[in-house]
């Protein structure tokens, strides 16, 4: 067992994923290629690769991406993760489910882990990284206080590079609150 943290919200909860969260997480992310960073239909064995790629990224950093709910449910999933190809460079994730796009759970959800990463972890920095053509992205990260860096190809993909120091974050208001999360390690 290993205790992780857990944020809540006004409106959500975001907590580490569970392996039962498997068909949830399904349900929000397979067959919309829009939930997708490389825009590809999964399906539900692609999604149990993916949770575990989650599961791993808690044991060897302690954080990672959570599961948001709204009153129980899940609804996407949001946090902080280790940059693929680098040791140290924090990168923000979202993905909200279609029906609840529109609604601020994005918004609220990315502002609670940007305070987690820079209140709690202290991480320096934390970049966020989009496909040069995900407008809506681009803009929530221009909403939240982002700064545009350059332009590259992350993920075999052409994206906009954009980034945030702990020295310039400043939080919004509403209830943040981590609590202990007891994360069965060996799930």
């Amino acid at each position: 067992m290993q205790v992780l943290d857990a944020i809540a919200t006004d409106r959500l909860v975001l907590r580490p994923f569970e392996r039962t969260d498997a068909a949830d997480l399904f349900r929000v992310m397979g067959n919309d290629s829009a939930m997708t960073w490389d825009y590809s239909v999964r399906g539900r064995e692609r999604i149990e690769r993916d949770l575990e790629g989650r599961l791993q990224h808690y044991r060897a950093h302690g954080f990672g991406v959570y599961g948001v709910g709204i009153d129980g449910s899940l609804v996407g999933q949001c946090g902080l993760q280790v940059l693929k190809g680098t040791q140290s460079a924090i990168e923000a994730v979202v993905y909200v489910e279609r029906q609840q796009w529109n609604r601020g759970i994005a918004t609220e959800a990315c502002a609670a882990m940007l305070r987690y990463g820079f209140e709690i972890r202290q991480f320096p920095e934390i970049q966020w990284i989009t496909r040069l053509e995900n407008a809506a992205a681009r803009a929530l990260a221009r909403k939240l206080g982002f700064v545009r860096i350059r332009e590259d190809v992350v993920y075999e993909a052409e994206v906009e590079v954009s980034a945030m120091l702990r020295t310039g974050f400043r939080p919004g208001p509403g209830r943040f609150e981590v609590m202990p999360y007891s994360w069965d390690s060996d799930d």
